[in-house]
């Protein structure tokens, strides 16, 4: 069996890498903004807390104070990194 440490950094690896590759892909074909970054960031970040609240949380028996230190909280950069390639397209755009 893996540590739990090599799978949490392994979902924050993966997790990044796609969603990287479709905020690329968003901002290609609509005006990159750090409004619709952090939009859709906040959009991903809540179906991945309400995912886990509904199928992770209950699987393990995780309370949720140990959930969101441990998984939840780290989910905030979704909304962070989204808003940031949002801010630096819309930049990018104007120059």
């Amino acid at each position: 069996m893996l540590p739990v440490s090599l799978i949490k950094s392994i979902m924050i690896i993966i997790g990044a890498s796609l969603g990287g590759v479709l905020l690329f892909r968003l901002f290609n074909e609509s005006p990159p903004s750090l409004g619709t970054g952090i939009a859709i960031g906040s959009f991903w970040f809540l179906m991945n807390i309400l995912l886990d609240l509904s199928i992770l949380v209950p699987m393990t028996k995780m309370n949720l104070g140990n959930y969101f230190s441990e998984i939840g909280l780290r989910y905030l950069l979704i909304p962070i990194m989204a808003g940031a390639m949002g801010a630096v397209g819309s930049h990018q755009r104007h120059q």
